[in-house]
């Protein structure tokens, strides 16, 4: 099994807005850090498991992730070399600064169906 899912920046910054949006982080696989340069594999279906991890932002409060959860999955297709992971970022009623959070990786699966 050979796992090359391209690490992203680990941490993710936004100022609030007086509106709830969307921040698509978008992940890569088999791609070497400079998004082109292809590293091993993609010929195979591929799942990961990803963790939202609060900075100064508060899971819930402040932002959460797809379906309003704060882990999942994201399954990469045969040949698929990026995914989005679109997390809802969302406004409160206090007056804050930039806030930030991270994203993990949790655990990775390929399959050779």
């Amino acid at each position: 099994m050979y796992k090359n899912i391209c690490p992203f920046k680990p941490e993710y910054r936004f100022d609030e807005d007086p509106i709830t949006r969307i921040m698509n982080i978008t992940v890569l696989r088999g791609l070497a850090s400079d998004g082109t340069t292809p590293v091993g594999s993609v010929n195979s279906i591929a799942t990961i498991g990803y963790l939202l991890l609060p900075g100064t932002a508060q899971i819930g409060q402040d932002f959460r992730g797809p379906g309003g959860l704060s882990s999942g999955q994201l399954t990469f297709g045969t040949g698929q070399r990026s995914i989005s992971l679109n997390v809802q970022v969302m406004d409160d009623a206090e007056p804050e600064m930039e806030e930030s959070f991270q994203v993990s990786f949790k655990y990775v699966v390929e399959s050779f169906f």
